[in-house]
């Protein structure tokens, strides 16, 4: 059950143009199931949706062309990325796909909806149609993954499971009781 997952993480040997697609369509499905919960409370920051990264050992040279394939597959496939807002509301923005990308010696590239991330408002108000923040990086990746995964779990909430969207369909044919020990 989606409410259940806080992250979905792809590990590619090497990461290729089809790779990334193939994680890309596994992460706008993931995207698309709705948490059913009833919350009371929450402190921190709660990602929007269940989070997709995909890590890759080896990739392309630079992150620029991972970036690049990003761009292609989102309009081959019809993912359309919508303007960010400036402020502290683009924390409840989820990606319509992967949220981050890591290219171990290479590089990192995340959707700039992240509370601890490199952008600072100033740019955002001067650019905003940024969406995504990448960088070609030889080390550090990994704890950048970890950061991300570490603000993501690091919240207090008070929400349960809302069981009835799941049971709508749920019909027991014929029910029976027995008094036999």
């Amino acid at each position: 059950m989606i409410e259940s997952v806080v992250a979905n993480v792809e590990v590619k040997s090497t990461l290729t143009k089809k790779d990334l697609q193939q994680a890309v369509g596994a992460a706008r499905n993931a995207k698309a199931l709705v948490p059913q919960f009833v919350t009371l409370f929450q402190a921190g920051y709660v990602p929007p949706r269940v989070l997709n990264y995909v890590v890759a050992y080896e990739g392309p040279a630079s992150m620029e062309t991972a970036q690049g394939w990003l761009h292609e597959i989102h309009s081959d496939l019809g993912i359309s990325v919508s303007n960010l807002p400036t402020g502290d509301e683009r924390l409840s923005h989820p990606s319509p796909s992967i949220d981050t990308m890591f290219i171990l010696g290479k590089g990192f590239s995340y959707f700039d909806n992240v509370p601890n991330g490199f952008s600072k408002l100033s740019s955002r108000v001067g650019q905003p149609g940024v969406k995504w923040i990448y960088a070609d990086s030889a080390s550090g990746n990994l704890l950048l993954q970890f950061l991300f995964l570490q603000t993501a779990i690091a919240n207090i909430s008070g929400r349960w499971l809302n069981p009835i969207p799941y049971l709508s369909n749920f019909h027991v044919g014929s029910l029976r009781a027995s008094t036999a020990a």
